[in-house]
């Protein structure tokens, strides 16, 4: 922290000069820099300079069968001072682009509370985020646009997740929607990403018999472009290689 202040990066001519303006100046860098640099300026200004994709992470390790041993992920440590709640609406202080290795980051940096359901929220309030993923569902993600089913019920009653999405529909909050790996072309290359907030619009039950009902989400307007290609792209190839090495240990 001593060597991040004697730099001045958290200063007036420091990382704020990329994403901040004062009123009717002009903003001279893309709106991706800008958000970068928001983020990263939020995480040093709270005192969180851990580089590493699982900062706050605990791994641990576990023998398989033939005495070879595996390290994993299995959750936040409890020391960990900066994590942040996801159970709640809008985005959270996410910026649009926000990359996570894996869904426990995106739990510990407060995008989605869940580590294997993408649907997540409170009953009878609505749907806080979700997770666009290759989930076998009739699903369609075209960008600013996203058909997204909800859950398999065994009867005609909506499961607890379906009934989320049928709540949010009602009261028309803001969603939270990421992107995990998949064959869609807004995907990332791999794990999560924050593309931004989504409201719901309209629903379509495609089975009745185990209340599988598709929604239609637009995207609200006013946000910067999803960043699934060009020069904007998350993860970058930085992220892809640092990924790389973590995975490698892992195995």
């Amino acid at each position: 922290m001593v060597e991040v202040k004697k730099s001045n990066v958290l200063g007036s001519g420091g990382l704020y000069l990329i994403f901040g303006a004062e009123p009717g100046h002009q903003r001279v860098f893309p709106c991706y820099l800008r958000a970068d640099a928001e983020v990263l300026y939020s995480r040093w200004f709270m005192g969180d300079l851990e580089p590493s994709l699982l900062r706050g992470l605990v791994t641990l390790k576990s023998t398989k069968e033939g005495g070879k041993t595996r390290n994993y992920n299995s959750g936040v440590i409890e020391e960990y001072s900066f994590q942040k709640s996801a159970k709640v609406f809008g985005d959270n202080g996410l910026r649009n682009g926000q990359w996570f290795a894996n869904r426990l980051c995106a739990m510990r940096d407060g995008a989605h509370a869940e580590l294997e359901p993408g649907i997540c929220g409170q009953k009878g309030k609505g749907a806080f985020s979700i997770v666009l993923a290759n989930g076998g569902y009739a699903d369609e993600d075209k960008g600013d646009t996203i058909h997204y089913c909800g859950t398999q019920s065994k009867t005609p009653t909506p499961t607890y997740r379906t009934q989320l999405l049928l709540d949010s529909l009602k009261v028309n909050n803001p969603i939270r929607v990421l992107r995990s790996k998949s064959k869609s072309q807004f995907a990332p290359k791999e794990g999560i990403r924050f593309d931004g907030i989504y409201k719901i619009v309209s629903k379509e039950i495609l089975d009745e018999d185990t209340a599988m009902y598709r929604f239609e989400l637009h995207r609200e307007a006013g946000q910067d472009l999803i960043r699934y290609q060009g020069a904007e792209a998350r993860p970058t190839s930085q992220e892809l290689l640092q990924l790389k090495k973590i995975n490698a240990l892992l195995k």
